[in-house]
């Protein structure tokens, strides 16, 4: 069956739209982005789309009646396709865009405050120094351009503070220098206190003839520099410049290199940068004579500034005022029940007070609750109690799951809210439970199996005991039965047996191991004391006591030394006595390795 003549030609003009508009999409395409490497993908998909639609165009054609509607009907959805692209690439169809953010890079901080506002975005600011960025503009942003804005609920901004006035630089001897050259050396370091002076010279006009400091300084460090005016007949009237938006070191040198006489003074501007010039009683253009005539020129100090009432703002409202502002801000935080989170607790100016730019507000701002916090060890949670004035009390147990040092518990788990004058209490895990064995009249060998038995960390002292047996143990240092954590460090004394009969001493019991006659305890009286060498800890314990009459000499025999030295003899604390001049009062003990 053939087709009807009208939907045949209906059929052949849907066709041939398609066909074109594809075409001209196609061109269009080409056109605009011949010089753009990164649409080439654009241009292969297009031209795609272009053969398909041909192709389907030229099959459509051989198509019967059966089809006729369906071939029209995606001719048609091309050519609106093809259209549609077109359109809008031509920028012809102008379609709502979802916002994103923008690259706020040397943009006004203002200006990314306002932004901020009007998309209801948290914005923190950082500031930090820069050479090459003005001050309050920014330096960079962590969240990037393009991302969409609906996605951002808080962004961080670092904003230039300047350049920094205590970094060093090198300052050279400009002795010679001629004026223009030192005005560049001084704005390209950013140096910010030069003092200069003209004065009557044979030397050539307008160069440095003396300078006080040279070499490393920091840039806010003062400079002084002596400019030569040249003779007498060097100074002649002079047509005045316009001195309006100089910087004030920048203009008054001008005077002073012309040797005008000036006063200043300072008022308020809205136009005028803070310490730029706003004003000048003599215009540009008149000639002034530096003989007869002075001019006044007026220091702009910035906009007037009037404190609202910054108790009744938030902090997003303090902060974007402060930024507008050219201000400075110092934040502090406190934890205040009575306040709601992000207002203010306390700020250094009052509401009506009139301050310049670059001022700085200190505020105290509200964290709301005091609400526990979770932490991972006793070191974080101290550091946050005493930044926030927090009480706090410490508890010990045993513990046979938690280290020792590890905390077991908290009085308050996490988000409780703390009142005023609670106190967080912690408990600290002592480790493993052991007790202390009693070690009397054990030899060290049993000791130390007791030791190992008991988890404890021990060690030994040797004295002379009249009443027990040589190598036998008489004390200790932490009392049988005692409760400890393992490892805990037990010193156990063994007698050395009876004293020898010239050891002066009258006590049985007393455990002295001097075999020296014990001098009359006077401070005075004392000498170098020497450790003398030997194989074995007991044979340095006797030889030192022979070659050191009159001094008190305990020793306590170890393993190793804390250095990990375990060679015999070792005296540990040997740098603590050898060739010191020592009192006969002071009792020396010698930790030996046995």
């Amino acid at each position: 069956m053939k087709e009807k003549p009208n939907k045949f030609k209906f059929k052949i003009v849907a066709l041939i739209c398609a066909v074109v508009t594809t075409i001209i999409y196609f061109g269009y395409t080409v056109l605009h982005s011949m010089d753009m490497p990164e649409r080439l993908t654009a241009i292969i998909a297009v031209g795609i789309l272009t053969l398909f639609v041909c192709c389907f165009c030229f099959v459509g054609l051989k198509q019967n009646s059966k089809n006729q509607k369906y071939v029209i009907l995606t001719a048609l959805l091309m050519t609106l396709y093809s259209s549609f692209q077109l359109l809008t690439n031509m920028n012809i169809l102008k379609l709502p865009m979802q916002e994103t953010v923008k690259d706020f890079t040397n943009k006004s901080s203002v200006e990314v405050s306002k932004w901020a506002t009007k998309n209801n975005i948290s914005l923190n600011q950082e500031f930090e120094y820069s050479d090459s960025v003005d001050e309050y503009y920014v330096i960079s942003q962590d969240v990037q351009a393009g991302t969409l804005v609906k996605k951002v609920d808080e962004m961080a901004i670092t904003v230039s503070d300047g350049p920094n006035l205590e970094k060093e630089v090198i300052i050279p001897n400009m002795v010679g220098w001629k004026a223009e050259d030192v005005l560049d050396f001084i704005k390209k370091n950013h140096l910010s206190n030069v003092d200069v002076e003209f004065v009557l010279s044979d030397k050539t006009k307008d160069t440095v003839i003396a300078q006080d400091v040279y070499g490393k300084r920091k840039r806010s460090d003062p400079l002084k520099l002596t400019f030569s005016l040249g003779s007498e007949a060097d100074i002649k009237p002079t047509k005045m410049i316009d001195l309006t938006n100089k910087s004030k070191f920048e203009a008054t040198f001008w005077l002073k290199q012309h040797a005008i006489k000036y006063q200043e003074k300072t008022d308020y501007s809205e136009t005028i940068r803070r310490n730029y010039v706003m004003a000048q009683s003599i215009k540009k253009g008149i000639t002034v004579d530096p003989n007869k005539d002075s001019i006044d020129i007026t220091i702009s100090k910035g906009s007037k500034i009037i404190v609202p009432d910054l108790m009744k703002m938030s902090l997003a409202e303090i902060t974007e005022w402060i930024t507008a502002n050219k201000l400075k801000i110092e934040i502090t935080d406190k934890y205040d029940e009575s306040i709601k989170v992000n207002m203010p607790i306390e700020v250094n100016y009052k509401a009506g007070d009139v301050i310049e730019e670059g001022t700085i507000i200190k505020l105290i701002i509200s964290k709301g609750k005091l609400v526990m916090e979770e932490f991972t060890s006793l070191a974080d949670f101290k550091t946050w109690a005493d930044q926030y004035g927090i009480k706090y009390n410490e508890e010990y147990e045993f513990s046979d799951t938690v280290a020792q040092g590890d905390i077991i518990k908290w009085s308050h788990k996490k988000g409780d809210v703390l009142k005023n004058n609670d106190a967080v209490t912690v408990t600290i895990s002592q480790g493993r439970k052991t007790s202390v064995p009693d070690f009397s009249g054990k030899t060290k060998n049993e000791c130390n199996k007791l030791c190992n038995q008991y988890s404890l960390s021990c060690s030994f002292l040797y004295k002379y005991n009249n009443s027990v047996a040589e190598g036998k143990a008489f004390a200790q240092s932490k009392s049988a039965g005692l409760e400890v954590a393992e490892n805990t460090s037990v010193s156990i004394t063994l007698s050395n047996g009876k004293a020898p009969a010239n050891s002066g001493s009258s006590n049985n019991n007393s455990g002295s191991s001097n075999t020296n006659p014990t001098p009359s305890c006077d401070t005075s009286k004392g000498a170098k004391f020497y450790i003398a060498a030997g194989n074995n800890g007991r044979q340095v314990f006797e030889a030192t006591k022979n070659q050191n009459p009159g001094f008190n000499i305990t020793a306590n025999y170890v393993q190793s030394c804390p250095n990990g030295s375990t060679a015999s003899g070792s005296v540990c604390n040997s740098s603590q006595y050898h060739g010191k001049w020592i009192s006969y009062c002071t009792t020396i003990t010698l930790t030996i390795v046995e």
